[in-house]
């Protein structure tokens, strides 16, 4: 059995594999740059309290971590706390937060926002939201809402407690 290989190697076969091959490559680039640069971000949600310092307040303070697990950078813009039909804005200034303890002298610093997170980073600490709702034993009607330059994410607050 003979083969002849310059029939198999010609010059338009070898352009067709370079072509199959370049197309191939193509999209696998596509596909993984699509899957590594999607807007994706996880809440570590910690817990919630009334903050301690102004009597009769209706400020809650939510102490949670953000993370960015894609591999571009974003930045929080603004965040909000929705229940039914209310829409409460989070405080975009930093501000002095005291601590759940009633009489504790502890004292932390909300996030102010627009806020950056590099990629694959995370930002963790007290955000500072006022209603005119009283703190609620059951947040399974309240929703988190997060405002960025790659997109809007919302999130139920019980499924962010649960997973806890």
């Amino acid at each position: 059995m003979n083969v002849d290989f310059s029939e198999i190697f010609t010059y338009s076969n070898i352009t067709f594999a370079i072509a199959i091959l370049g197309a191939l490559l193509s999209v696998y680039n596509f596909t993984k740059d699509i899957v590594q640069n999607r807007f994706k971000i996880h809440i570590a949600f910690r817990e919630y309290y009334r903050s301690g310092g102004i009597p009769r307040t209706k400020r809650f303070v939510f102490f949670m971590n953000i993370e960015n697990c894609s591999r571009t950078a974003l930045s929080i813009s603004r965040m909000q706390l929705k229940r039914e039909s209310k829409v409460y804005d989070f405080s975009g200034v930093s501000q002095r937060v005291y601590s759940k303890k009633e009489h504790s002298p502890d004292t932390f610093t909300s996030v102010s926002f627009p806020q950056y997170i590099p990629d694959m980073g995370v930002i963790g600490s007290h955000f500072v939201v006022e209603t005119d709702a009283d703190i609620p034993n059951d947040l399974s009607d309240w929703e988190l809402i997060i405002m960025t330059n790659r997109g809007k994410k919302r999130y139920k607050i019980s499924k962010l407690i649960s997973s806890k």
